[in-house]
């Protein structure tokens, strides 16, 4: 349709852009809270739990749930089974029994207190991150020194939700709260939520 006229015109001369992302996820760091055992503080060391088995994304992670807008009540995606608190190797237990007698309470606070978690940084790769983005432009010349475009821009052309980072803190009092997805990204980000702009602009 080069060759001019109202044809051309209007269904001519578009250039149109496509871009696709494909990533794996972010690696994940864990930690954890809750223990009934003592630590050093902060300052002395990241505080890291026992790997127990590798952990891994559950195979279901992209299922919510039913009630998805409750994050107690959402799916994990991570399985909270796959640690346990530092201290593992040696029998500790990620709650202390309490049928315990005062002294092997005491015991096992003193075994179990200030052991290192073995999990490192970074052990986990996270959710991926699938994103298109499509763009349909024209331009029309209107003498010398006028000109139009239309622009349409629509990105996340496929609906695919991306997710930010879930709960890593690994809390055996809290077992509800960990491995949650707490947010999708941000609509101005990438993998953000489905927008379309329609933009009609005129330089001169």
């Amino acid at each position: 349709m080069n060759r001019g006229g109202l044809l051309n015109a209007i269904f001519g001369g578009y250039e149109i852009a496509w871009i696709q992302s494909l990533e794996s996820g972010n690696p994940y760091t864990f930690g954890f809270a809750g223990s009934p055992y003592n630590y050093f503080p902060g300052f002395a060391g990241t505080q890291r739990p026992d790997v127990v088995t590798t952990p891994t994304l559950l195979p279901n992670w992209g299922n919510m749930g039913g009630d998805r807008f409750n994050q107690a009540n959402r799916n994990p995606i991570i399985d909270i089974n796959d640690f346990a608190y530092p201290g593992s190797a040696l029998g500790c237990p990620n709650t202390i029994p309490s049928t315990l007698s005062t002294a092997d309470r005491q015991a096992l606070i003193d075994k179990c207190s200030f052991q290192i978690g073995n999990s490192g940084r970074n052990i986990m790769t996270g959710t991926r991150l699938l994103w298109s983005q499509v763009s349909a432009q024209k331009n029309w010349r209107i003498h010398e020194r006028w000109g139009i475009q239309l622009r349409w821009d629509f990105q996340n052309v496929f609906h695919n939700y991306n997710w930010s980072n879930p709960t890593l803190a690994v809390n055996f009092r809290d077992p509800a709260s960990f491995g949650k997805i707490t947010a999708d990204q941000r609509t101005a980000s990438i993998g953000g939520q489905a927008l379309m702009n329609l933009t009609l602009q005129v330089t001169w």
